[in-house]
């Protein structure tokens, strides 16, 4: 659909000062035609005089690598008037913003002007296209076609070398750096100068090339406003401990799981798939200098020393967009003026430098073809020290392989009578690019296992007596080991007797410790392996501590927060566990997702999960939820809302049939935004056969304290 052409007749007093400051002309025009379009016009003809200037205003994004060029003109009727002009909305690096282009008459007669949206360095076909028909006619005034773009501030580089750092360096000769991608018609500059400094830094330290995905920083992000496709920051907190709700931890997503698109659509899109994995997590980051502006250069280079390649900001104006290698000198910062002054628009990472020819070695995410080699590759450009304010806000990150240590615990045999012999099998293993130097393992022995002996295949050395607890020797990638525990039934015990026997392995420095606890349920009839989960005893159809009476046994805890959740004092108002001392309290706080959570397997003949919960709200519907989440699946979600709030107690079943026989992880969570407090109790979990939910519970009375947040219970 074809906008209106819209032609608009000001003096250039009005508009000058605002809008177009940068083209000289001489004698000063008395009027300009401006033509303020972001689509293809519809032929409507532009009449111009010999003493107009013709402007053309159109969107676009100087950081993506495209810019409006002309394609067609009759140059004995319209020529262009000096460089274009660029204003960006935002002092941020992605910003699109406004092209302003200038065309005088030369002639009399009629041309046609096409513009087109392109990379100058690409031979693909344009993105978008505009043209207008132009009508000129006389008297012609004569002007000089000059750029007299303004100046930035003079900037000091500081001190360019130190005795402690060699005059010339960069870490992609050295190993560290992966192939340059594209980003493509979306200001993500952003996202893959922060994935391009994790994925060095991962290279650098564990050997492997990791390709992250971008995309789940563009379209999962939580910054307010939102980051995306117009811009953003240095995400490095999406590595550490920053996530979306939806998701359930911090750390680099790859790029198969979560393909790049928006390079294409130019669209920042929504975020789908949560939750998605998440693997390798940075420890910190930070400015270097503390967060100058424009550190020194010896400290640039310092940090990227110590630390690895930097993400910095540039401003990319034409001549970067056209580098076609060399040392690149253009001071081009005029084309990164917004409302906030002299700002950057292209977030890069600079991987090194050379003293002798003064220049920094910088990665871009226009592609491999852009730009020069570098060690072999393409996308780079050497770019000299402060030119085009590269280095502004300069940041690092620091990246440590993590170990990645896990446990299964099986029995041997099945069909036990008491007085049989038992042995059970604690496999151990190392699957991190980090060294586990600090294992240690602990097994509970229940009383129903006599005279346990232990063998291992690891060196080990015991620390206690009741809970066997070891610490092992330090298990290198890729290592395992086996630790065998020997004993016999209690021969007292009943035929039809059951127990768990239970197992965890730690490492001060595991990267997913939510694979460290195993257990096994033992018993006359059947065997079940593996049942994951911590615990001392099972109840309530496999669920170990059901009615959370041994306070954390068997249950994984988390809080956004760091609330302790299965508590059994401290609850608001009148709100008491629906049976004993114990329950769980989720939720209480803003921005916080909150869940327990334990491994077990869904009994084939007790499908159905029942638990009862007591959920008080001072929100609206449709911002917090609580709910079922079954191996990172949301199986059943309701809303936390006034209009919700139970009054007490309320048995609540969700249907897990699709897992009926499985091993699997079962969360029951509670996510809430950052207003109007919502609160969801749990209590007494276990499965059952149907999805009858018995009677609905006989609350007392409506119970407001008990909406109450948790720094209010605190307080009162």
């Amino acid at each position: 659909m074809k906008k209106t052409l819209v032609v608009l007749m000001v003096l250039l007093l009005g508009i000058g000062s605002a809008v177009l400051p940068a083209a000289s002309l001489t004698p000063a025009s008395a009027e300009e035609v401006v033509i303020t379009l972001d689509e293809a016009a519809d032929g409507t003809p532009v009449d111009l005089r010999g003493d107009q200037t013709l402007v053309i205003d159109l969107e676009g994004n100087l950081s993506t690598g495209y810019q409006w060029q002309v394609a067609a003109v009759d140059g004995a009727i319209l020529k262009q008037v000096g460089q274009f002009e660029f204003k960006q909305y935002a002092d941020v690096v992605g910003s699109a913003g406004r092209q302003i282009l200038r065309f005088r008459a030369v002639g009399a007669g009629q041309t046609g002007l096409a513009l087109v949206y392109r990379r100058p360095w690409e031979d693909a076909a344009p993105l978008r296209g505009y043209a207008i028909q132009v009508r000129t006619a006389g008297p012609f005034e004569p002007y000089e076609d000059v750029d007299t773009p303004a100046e930035p501030p003079a900037r000091d580089l500081g001190p360019i070398s130190t005795a402690a750092l060699p005059t010339s360096f960069e870490w992609c000769s050295h190993g560290g750096c992966t192939p340059v991608k594209d980003q493509g018609n979306c200001g993500s500059c952003w996202a893959f100068a922060t994935a391009g400094v994790v994925e060095s830094l991962i290279k650098l330290s564990d050997g492997v090339t990791r390709d992250l995905a971008e995309q789940y920083l563009v379209s999962c992000n939580i910054e307010v406003p939102a980051w995306g496709c117009n811009g953003g920051g240095r995400a490095f907190d999406y590595f550490i401990n920053k996530y979306t709700p939806a998701e359930l931890a911090a750390g680099a997503v790859y790029e198969p799981d979560y393909p790049y698109t928006s390079g294409v659509t130019g669209l920042t899109g929504t975020c789908t798939g949560s939750p998605h994995a998440k693997h390798e997590q940075l420890v910190t980051w930070g400015y270097v200098g503390g967060g100058i502006e424009y550190p020194s250069v010896a400290q640039i280079k310092q940090a990227i020393y110590d630390y690895g390649p930097v993400y910095v900001s540039v401003c990319a104006g034409p001549q970067f967009q056209s580098y076609p290698g060399g040392v690149f000198s253009t001071e081009e910062t005029s084309y990164c003026i917004s409302v906030y002054g002299y700002d950057t628009n292209h977030g890069v990472v600079l991987v090194g430098w050379d003293d002798g020819q003064g220049v920094w070695y910088l990665r871009n995410s226009w592609g491999a073809g852009w730009g020069e080699n570098l060690a072999g590759a393409g996308g780079y450009m050497r770019i000299e020290y402060g030119t085009s304010s590269v280095g502004r806000y300069p940041a690092y990150a620091v990246y440590e392989s993590a170990s990645d240590v896990s446990i299964e615990k099986a029995v041997v045999g099945s069909d036990f009578d008491p007085g049989d012999p038992v042995t059970f099998t604690l496999s151990i293993g190392n699957s991190g690019e980090g060294i586990a130097a600090g294992v240690v393992v602990t097994d509970v022995i229940p009383a129903e296992v006599l005279t346990p002996t232990v063998s291992s295949t690891l060196a080990i050395t015991p620390t206690g007596v009741v809970s066997y607890v070891w610490n092992v020797e330090p298990l290198l990638m890729g290592e395992s080991g086996t630790i065998t525990i020997s004993g016999w039934i209690d021969p007292d015990l009943p035929s039809d007797f059951s127990f768990v026997n239970w197992a965890t392995i730690s490492d001060p420095d595991d990267r997913s410790p939510g694979n460290n606890t195993s257990s096994v349920l033992v018993g006359g009839i059947d065997v079940y392996l593996p049942l994951v989960m911590k615990g001392a005893s099972a109840g309530g159809g496999g669920i170990v501590n059901g009615n959370f009476e041994q306070g954390g046994t068997g249950w994984d805890e988390y809080s956004t927060h760091g609330w302790s959740l299965i508590i059994n004092s401290g609850f608001p108002g009148s709100v008491t566990p629906h049976g004993g001392s114990w329950a769980v309290w989720l939720g209480g706080d803003y921005g916080d997702l909150s869940y327990v959570s334990q491994q077990v397997t869904v009994p084939s003949s007790q499908p159905y999960l029942a638990y009862y919960h007591w959920i008080g709200s001072e929100d609206v519907c449709g911002f917090d939820y609580g709910g079922v989440v079954v191996n990172g699946t949301d199986v059943d979600v309701y809303d936390l809302c006034s209009s919700a709030n139970t009054g007490g107690w309320v048995k609540h079943v969700a249907n897990l049939s699709a897992y009926a026989g499985q091993s699997v992880q079962l969360r029951i969570m509670a996510t809430t935004d950052g207003s109007l407090n919502s609160n969801l109790f749990i209590d007494d979990v276990s499965f059952q056969a149907s999805a009858s939910s018995g009677p609905e519970g006989s609350p007392a009375r409506i119970d407001p304290e008990a909406a109450l947040p948790r720094l209010d219970v605190i307080a009162h």
